[in-house]
């Protein structure tokens, strides 16, 4: 007993050690509200366009695969951006060893070429997949002048962060047993 009451042991000792978890349930939550395209048009009935849903039909519907790579840059910035909020709050990680090592080539391998492809396919001048037209920042350009783009991407990240507060407040909650 530190002649503290429940509350200054909550903020004081509980909240601290808890951090490391709070952030990876907030970065659980957020990475799939921003990255899925299918729930949302089930449950939505298919009426509030996502990120998601934007990528699958520039990709898909329209065969844009330049606006799409520029899209799936964006996302993954996105991303990006959350796990080094993660890995601020969490430095050391958990696990580690051989099959750590190995999980990370795998993801290298198997996620990130086609990553990298994507990328290098944005800034092509030219529609072809095939052919290396130039360096262009057109479809960039295209994307941030496109409203429904820009309504998509504001809809997607305000459910993202809804979601990850709701949850963050309802996991902390049942956590400290209230």
């Amino acid at each position: 007993d530190l002649r503290c009451n429940n509350w200054q042991t909550l903020w004081k000792v509980t909240m601290p050690l808890s951090i490391p978890g709070i952030v990876s349930g907030i970065t659980m939550v957020f990475m799939p509200s921003v990255t899925t395209f299918f729930i949302p048009r089930v449950l939505g009935g298919g009426n509030t366009m996502m990120f998601g849903d934007l990528i699958e039909a520039k990709f898909l519907t329209e065969g844009n695969w330049n606006v799409g790579s520029a899209l799936s840059l964006i996302m993954m910035v996105l991303i990006l951006i959350s796990l080094s909020i993660l890995r601020k709050a969490d430095p050391n990680g958990e696990g580690g060893g051989i099959c750590k090592r190995a999980y990370l080539a795998l993801i290298l391998i198997f996620l990130y070429l086609p990553i990298i492809v994507l990328i290098v396919q944005s800034f092509n001048a030219g529609k072809s997949r095939a052919k290396w037209e130039g360096f262009s920042f057109r479809w960039y350009t295209e994307l941030f002048q496109d409203t429904r783009i820009m309504n998509a991407l504001t809809v997607t990240v305000t459910i993202a962060l809804l979601a990850m507060v709701v949850a963050t407040i309802l996991g902390t909650l049942a956590a400290i047993g209230i």
